[in-house]
C-alpha cells in the first residue's frame, strides 16, 4: 500500500466469510470507500467518490453473504 493513500476513517459494516476472513467496508478520509480483508485493503476494491451500493454488493459477494446457511 502506498504511504500516501488515505487512511480508513470509519468502519461502516463488517462480515466474516465462511472461510473465516474478516471483511470490512470502510470510509476513507478522501470521501472514498473500500473493502479490507483481515485489515488489509483489497486491490481493486476502492471507490472514489464512494459508491456505497457497489461497495456493499462487493462485500456481500466476497463474504458469500448471499448463500444459504
Amino acid at each position: 500500500m502506498d504511504p500516501n493513500d488515505p487512511k480508513p476513517t470509519r468502519i461502516v459494516l463488517t462480515a466474516t466469510s465462511p472461510d473465516g476472513d474478516k471483511l470490512a467496508l470502510v470510509e476513507y478520509e478522501n470521501d472514498g470507500c473500500g473493502l479490507l480483508q483481515n485489515g488489509v485493503p483489497i486491490p481493486g476494491m476502492k471507490w472514489v467518490p464512494c459508491d456505497l451500493p457497489a461497495c456493499t454488493a462487493a462485500l456481500a459477494l466476497l463474504g458469500k453473504l448471499d448463500e444459504a446457511v
